[in-house]
């Protein structure tokens, strides 16, 4: 559990708090809840994914509300297929789509979506690994490419701490984790957006890899 602060061009934009939580039956549920104000635009989204003892995404659903407008998606994944419901203005919207089965959910505000990359990227391997991500908003599979760029420095009140940066290259983006050595990831940043968002309290803990 935990909250991030959220940035952009240094100024702080919004903020994402996020739960993970034991489902039962070897499930468990990701769930979060975002605020952010973007260019006088009042966004909030709540997410839910629930993962399956292998951390793959068995469902998603995303409460958008952004203005008046309110959007609900819901996602069921079944292998390679995937029951997209998409609600918006009074107008629902079904497809079922046939998918790559999906390593990874993501949707271009929800920063907690990306925490299990950290678990799911095997950093004793290391090098380019693949996997297959599954956008919320487009309703579509695609290919990503993760790597290991080498370390990256966290600091806030705290100190300055040395973490791995784990970059996954989506569709149009790259996207920037910053995992240390007890798996947690104290920073999460989108370089080409200048978004950046620090997990609140983040201390090191007993592993942390002080920067000078």
């Amino acid at each position: 559990n935990g909250s991030y602060e959220i940035y952009r061009d240094g100024l702080r934009v919004g903020s994402e708090r996020y739960t993970w939580d034991d489902a039962g039956e070897g499930q468990a549920v990701l769930r979060g809840e975002c605020v952010l104000e973007v260019d006088g635009v009042s966004t909030s989204l709540r997410p839910s994914l629930t993962l399956d003892g292998s951390l793959n995404p068995v469902s998603f659903d995303l409460d958008k509300q952004q203005g008046s407008e309110t959007i609900e998606v819901s996602t069921v994944f079944d292998v390679n297929r995937a029951d997209y419901v998409v609600r918006e203005n009074g107008m629902e919207t079904k497809k079922k789509l046939k998918i790559n089965v999906a390593d990874l959910v993501v949707n271009s505000n929800v920063i907690s979506l990306f925490l299990p990359l950290a678990e799911k990227y095997d950093f004793e391997k290391g090098g380019e690994q693949d996997l297959t991500v599954f956008d919320a908003e487009k309703g579509e599979t695609y290919t990503a490419h993760c790597r290991v760029r080498g370390l990256g420095t966290v600091e806030n009140g705290n100190g300055k701490f040395r973490a791995r940066r784990l970059t996954i290259d989506l569709y149009e983006v790259s996207v920037d984790l910053l995992v240390d050595k007890q798996g947690r990831v104290p920073q999460i940043s989108v370089p080409m957006m200048k978004m950046e968002a620090r997990l609140l309290g983040y201390d090191g803990g007993e592993k942390a890899e002080l920067a000078r």
